[in-house]
């Protein structure tokens, strides 16, 4: 079956799937509690409590606790009302993903009917209750920020950095160990690990960095788990327009070299001149705009002639010269929201499509860039998220969603340009520094992988102290690639060189339950959760004997207790822990690899290769954490954090050499590592409304 087969077959599966009523799930949910008493201290049985413009609410037991669950991210207006007492509104109280936001209100006695009282809510500058690091960021504090995407304000979070390549490390952990979420779909690249959300500042409604031990609904990851809700429309029509750019002058290293006699650099015997010429990203890219620079634009309102649905959309155009010799970035983006909310529930339909062409700088080529490969990035999503309040303590959330990653490394985008051009193997020799006008670069790649995420899950708030939520996750993977090295041009017009294909299906299932208690004393998050991953392929028994036969490997899967505790010292300070087993399935890249060498035949005919093993094992972590937080001030709070992770079965890789007809390199579980650390971070809720390291 042809891979547009293949493309063909998941959308319109997608679409008969989102076509069912239970569409959805996003996770993005957080929980409003508290106790509503009267001027003597004593609860006020009863009593309504509304988020105004919305259809969420709630009533008071007789104790005066209330509770309102599967609230979106958001600021909301909260009103309390009681038979005999004086309306009052709490306004700007900020909810956020997974987090119970504690408001307690005391109203007043009144004879006679008053106006209602108004008061602002006050986000402390710490959580107290959290039992492990959740650092949340809201999407009006990301705008008001000198970045592009969401997901540059993560390496400025305690606990995390970036490498020269703009990967994200958590607390010390491989790139590959961070799970990437948007609008509840997961979206890294289980090909080669590594990820991003892609999302335009603009459109940020929620950035959610969980670090360390997070709760059982969270799997497939060993460091952290960035989450990203995207922004909804509202009643208003509102269009916001905006252009930036890096650079307001051309780039010094792109002026022609200054050559005299004598000179190593490149330059025309016949002239003595420079054989550099400057490049331009509009030569190589066919621009929508000639002017370099970010531009952006959203739109979003309520839909015409359609009621109670609104949409919001966030394009973007990037094309921006590298500040080196050559090289350059041309973007182009579009990512948006459909939302309908109703008497039933809330169905919201989220997508994304973004595309980059980019030329990264490489010396050797500094005077042929032409001839050097560039990078094709494409990925798209869609997903579905229905969300419903089945009673007044039930709430119901499920996701469908499609997500598909092309990551191509060639010259052309195009074959037939190959065809076209006077395109040769490259023929460096380390005689000379800078390739020549008959070298080509000989990177050839193609990879796509696809993912289709469905899961479901379910929030029961048994009573004022425990809130159930269990979930089922099931995720098919489709990946392909075609790596070409040493690449050459048949007789024929065709692809030659040493290849390495493969094609695979993989399935994922996974399934959770936890419990949320939420006493005066101690907040629990206690859980357990089930991971099983079916690579459906095949491998060596022993990936030390190459001639073994082939069989089925076996699926692995694994049961992870979670478990976390935040215990009040007073009403400033809070001691937390937290402990849980984590469970990551490897890159795939580790088990597909040159899968052609896993036939003796051609693994003796290669010099030495790098060969995927089929038979990896997950890589595992059981990760310890504990910490003391507390309010300084009214606007200051700080935190101190110390933790430890045991980590197994990393990958990695390990030559083997039998007789004299193989030599090769199978990747197999290896490695182990321990990380420890303290963390020390403060917050000013004035400020930012998110820590930041001390």
């Amino acid at each position: 079956m042809t891979a547009r087969n293949h493309f063909s077959i998941r959308i319109l599966t997608l679409l008969f799937v989102l076509a069912v009523p239970i569409a959805s799930f996003a996770s993005n949910a957080g929980k409003i509690a508290g106790v509503v008493v009267d001027s003597e201290g004593q609860p006020i049985p009863s009593a309504n409590v509304v988020l105004l413009d919305t259809q969420a609410g709630g009533a008071a037991d007789l104790d005066g606790r209330y509770f309102i669950i599967g609230v979106p991210p958001g600021s909301y207006d909260l009103q309390f009302t009681a038979l005999g007492y004086r309306t009052k509104i709490i306004t700007d109280v900020q909810v956020r993903s997974n987090y119970t936001v504690r408001v307690n209100v005391t109203l007043e006695a009144e004879s006679v009917e008053l106006t209602p009282v108004t008061v602002v809510f006050k986000k402390p500058p710490v959580d107290l209750e959290e039992t492990g690091q959740r650092i949340s960021v809201s999407g009006d504090f990301v705008r008001s920020m000198p970045i592009q995407g969401a997901d540059d304000i993560l390496p400025f979070q305690a606990g995390a950095s970036s490498d020269a390549e703009g990967n994200l490390h958590i607390r010390g952990g491989r790139s590959g160990e961070v799970g990437y979420i948007v609008d509840g779909m997961r979206v890294e690249n289980s090909l080669y690990g590594d990820g991003t959300t892609d999302i335009d500042r603009h459109s940020l409604q929620e950035l959610q960095l969980l670090s360390g031990t997070f709760n059982a609904e969270y799997g497939q990851a060993m460091s952290g788990i960035v989450q990203v809700i995207t922004r909804e429309g509202d009643d208003r029509y509102r269009v916001n327009l905006n252009y930036e750019s890096s650079r307001l002058n051309d780039s010094r290293y792109r002026e022609r070299d200054w050559v005299n006699a004598g000179s190593d650099a490149v330059h025309n015997p016949n002239t003595g001149k420079s054989a550099y010429n400057s490049t331009d990203v509009s030569e190589t890219n066919d621009l929508w705009l000639s002017m370099p620079g970010r531009l952006g634009m959203t739109l979003s309102g309520p839909v015409p002639a359609v009621s109670r649905t609104t949409f919001f959309v966030n394009g973007v155009h990037e094309a921006e010269n590298s500040y080196l010799p050559f090289g350059d970035t041309w973007l182009r983006q579009i990512s948006g929201k459909l939302t309908n909310s109703h008497d039933f529930g809330k169905l919201a339909l989220s997508f994304g499509l973004r595309k980059n062409n980019s030329q990264a700088y490489s010396h050797a080529w500094k005077y042929f860039p032409e001839q050097y490969h560039r990078k094709f990035d494409t990925n798209s999503r869609i997903s579905a998220t229905y969300s419903a309040n089945l009673t007044n303590a039930l709430f119901l959330e499920v996701m469908s969603g499609y997500n598909r990653l092309d990551r191509d490394r060639k010259i052309f985008e195009d074959w037939e340009d190959y065809l076209s051009s006077d395109y040769s193997p490259a023929d460096f020799t380390y005689s000379q520094y800078f390739y020549d006008e008959n070298d080509w670069s000989d990177v050839w790649r193609e990879s796509r992988t696809e993912t289709f995420n469905n899961w479901a899950k379910l929030n029961w708030q048994m009573n004022p102290v425990h809130l159930w939520t269990t979930g089922l996750e099931f995720t098919s993977k489709r990946m392909d690639i075609e790596d070409i090295r040493d690449l050459r041009i048949g007789p024929n017009g065709e692809r030659e060189g040493v290849v390495d294909s493969f094609e695979e299906n993989p399935l994922e299932f996974a399934a959770f339950i936890q419990d949320k208690i939420e006493l005066d004393y101690l907040v629990v998050n206690a859980g357990i959760r089930y991971d099983f991953v079916d690579p459906r392929s095949e491998g060596w028994s022993d990936p030390e004997q190459p001639e073994h036969k082939l069989s089925a490997v076996k699926a692995s899967h694994q049961i992870s207790p979670r478990l976390g505790l935040a215990h009040p010292i007073s009403p400033e300070w809070t001691l937390h822990f937290a402990y849980g087993h984590f469970f990551q399935f490897p890159d795939y890249i580790n088990l597909f690899m040159n899968s052609s060498d896993l036939d003796p035949d051609t693994l003796a005919n290669r010099s030495f290769d790098t060969v995927g093993n089929p038979a990896l094992k997950p890589e595992r972590t059981v990760a310890y954490e504990v910490g003391l937080k507390g309010v300084i001030a009214d606007d200051w709070g700080v935190s101190a954090t110390a933790f430890y992770k045991d980590i197994t079965d990393l990958v990695g890789s390990r030559q083997v050499r039998v007789g004299t007809s193989y030599n090769y390199a199978p990747f197999i579980n290896v490695d182990y590592a321990d990380r420890k650390s303290t963390r020390l971070n403060s917050s000013h809720t004035d400020i930012s409304r998110m820590p930041s390291s001390a």
